[in-house]
């Protein structure tokens, strides 16, 4: 039976942990209505993140993807919306690369909006008293370049329909305590994530 990707992030912009792969870690320790959580951290690097994420949906042939990021200064999980097809880094990646106003994919549509159930997963959170909300900007580095590749690339071979898009999370404590910011302690963000996965696989058929 395919198995639901999880993606996290490796640290960047000087950050000593990134939560996004602590939970992505985390939720690979459990199933979703009875399918495997696979759990891979991406790195920080404008060419090799959106490769080895075409290789991971070629490979493993899930039946949901759901990736998630660091959205530092934001209060709480937010469920995007839309990823456009533009890069234009706040900071260079780990490779030490900037990219100003380019494409993600050259002449690919201008945008594509995620194909998870987001009401779905928006109906969990508030039916377990958890917080989120739906964004509607992934903004343009690294998050939305994955977010849109993912789409793209299954859009490109055949699977458009298959449920995919991206969370971003917000600091937890450890962050915030090197230095005062907005955050959601990781336990929680575990449960939030935890309760997408289950809204998710719910609209599988056979889930």
């Amino acid at each position: 039976m395919a198995p639901v990707l999880v993606t996290g992030f490796e640290p960047f912009g000087g950050h000593p942990s990134n939560p996004s792969s602590a939970v992505a870690q985390a939720v690979a320790r459990r199933e979703a209505n009875g399918l495997e959580v696979v759990s891979v951290e991406l790195p920080v690097d404008g060419s090799a993140a959106p490769a080895r994420l075409r290789a991971l949906l070629d490979d493993l042939r899930p039946a949901a993807v759901l990736m998630l990021g660091l959205a530092e200064g934001r209060p709480q999980p937010s469920l995007e919306r839309v990823a456009v097809n533009l890069l234009d880094y706040p900071i260079p990646d780990n490779s030490g690369v900037s990219r100003r106003g380019e494409p993600v994919v050259d002449g690919a549509p201008p945008a594509y909006f995620s194909s998870l159930p987001l009401d779905a997963v928006l109906e969990a959170w508030r039916r377990e008293n958890l917080p989120g909300y739906l964004s509607d900007t992934a903004g343009t580095y690294l998050c939305n370049q994955v977010f849109y590749t993912a789409r793209h690339h299954l859009s490109a071979t055949g699977r458009a329909p298959l449920p995919a898009g991206f969370l971003h999370l917000p600091c937890d404590e450890s962050l915030a305590l090197a230095r005062p910011r907005p955050y959601v302690p990781l336990e929680s963000q575990v449960r939030s994530v935890a309760a997408a996965l289950d809204a998710i696989t719910r609209r599988l058929e056979g889930a």
